[in-house]
């Protein structure tokens, strides 16, 4: 049993083929209140401590500054339950754009 798999036992039947999903790009849409932050996260550390994929390989991308608050609040507590595992490149829409038209004009 992985370390990563604590995390399964506390997540419904989607939330967990999402984050058990092959490696690869994964986008989760789902209305509010669903557990997509939950599940994110979840994903972000199951890549990471199963699928051994370094912290600087995986890119969360969430569309408001308080989704991306929540989304790294959420990795650090689960991060403190497994006691392994660490935050990712989180940036919102908007600021992911910023950063790569700052880049592109250099």
């Amino acid at each position: 049993m992985s370390r990563g798999f604590a995390l399964l036992g506390w997540l419904n039947p989607a939330q967990r083929q999402a984050v058990t999903a092959p490696c690869g790009q994964l986008c989760i849409n789902a209305a509010a209140g669903t557990g997509k932050t939950t599940t994110v996260a979840a994903r972000i550390l199951w890549l990471q401590l199963v699928q051994d994929v370094p912290p600087e390989a995986i890119l969360a991308v969430t569309f408001s500054r308080a989704a991306r608050a929540h989304l790294l609040d959420r990795v650090e507590a689960f991060t403190r339950v497994l006691g392994a595992g660490g935050a990712v490149p989180t940036f919102t829409l908007h600021g992911l754009a910023y950063r790569i038209l700052r880049i592109a004009i250099g």
